[in-house]
């Protein structure tokens, strides 16, 4: 009866491994909200038109297709193509709220010179069907990364890259919610660009949000740019003491077992003799 017992317990444990194993999935809160002053703000919801990724926590428009064939979605003065993703990591006490793979924005309108800017969000984080996180100290990282500028011929289906459109930037900021944190806003400066920045994020709540701030500034007509961002949640928070000291003692356990085997088989020895 024990042995069954015994074995029923270490079979639901296994069954519980398998399910923390696999990744969790994301949430319908996820929005990415593009605007761009004059036009009416458009906020695409995950699994909504016009999102085209049918994926929980994915969205995407069509890709932009560099030149004048197009592709992407048409917003103000702009073309964009992007994917952004949410999720967070199983098991390791962090999350994510990223753009992804690729986005490339493309001035195709004259209405006016104003920045395209495009804020991603999602406010389950913490909760289901995202993994648990504990209240605590975290670090909150915010990247980006600036492929290529681009010169779209108007006559040809291809793109020139150029070494760097004089004022053509892109900004990215990251920042957490409740108890408001919000990372150092990192710009970039040339058209191959990468650079990151971070803050200390307190949790107190669940769920919680996480929001990640794009703004593209002069890009002009049949001009365009390549680059995708991230932002990273981790914890930071030191391991309780008792279990430091838990650890801390585990050396001396390992010792005093070969103590006791040591003198066990010293004991052997001198009966043999």
């Amino acid at each position: 009866m024990r042995s069954r017992l015994l074995r029923t317990g270490f079979l639901a444990m296994v069954a519980v491994g398998v399910v923390l194993a696999v990744p969790a999935s994301s949430h319908a809160v996820f929005t990415l909200t593009l605007s761009q002053t004059g036009f009416a703000n458009l906020t695409i919801t995950d699994n909504v038109a016009p999102d085209q990724n049918g994926t929980l926590g994915v969205i995407a428009t069509t890709q932009e297709l560099l030149g004048p064939t197009g592709g992407g979605l048409v917003y103000g003065d702009y073309r964009i193509g992007i994917t952004s993703q949410a999720f967070s990591f199983v098991g390791s006490g962090s999350a994510n709220l990223t753009a992804i793979t690729n986005v490339v924005v493309t001035r195709i309108g004259t209405t006016n010179t104003n920045a395209l800017q495009l804020v991603m969000s999602e406010s389950s984080f913490g909760s289901a069907p995202f993994e648990a996180m504990p209240n605590g100290l975290y670090n909150l990282n915010n990247s980006l990364t600036v492929n290529a500028h681009y010169i779209n011929s108007t006559t040809t289906p291809t793109t020139v890259a150029d070494p760097g459109i004089a004022g053509l930037t892109v900004s990215s900021t990251a920042s957490a919610t409740p108890n408001l944190a919000t990372t150092p806003t990192v710009t970039s400066n040339s058209s191959v660009f990468s650079g990151s920045s971070n803050t200390l994020f307190n949790k107190t709540a669940t769920p919680f949000t996480m929001s990640h701030t794009l703004v593209v500034t002069g890009v002009n007509v049949n001009q365009a740019v390549q680059f995708q961002a991230s932002s990273v949640l981790t914890n930071v928070t030191p391991a309780p003491s008792s279990v430091v000291l838990a650890l801390a003692g585990l050396p001396m356990i390992g010792l005093f077992g070969w103590l006791r085997a040591r003198r066990k088989n010293v004991e052997m020895a001198g009966s043999i003799a």
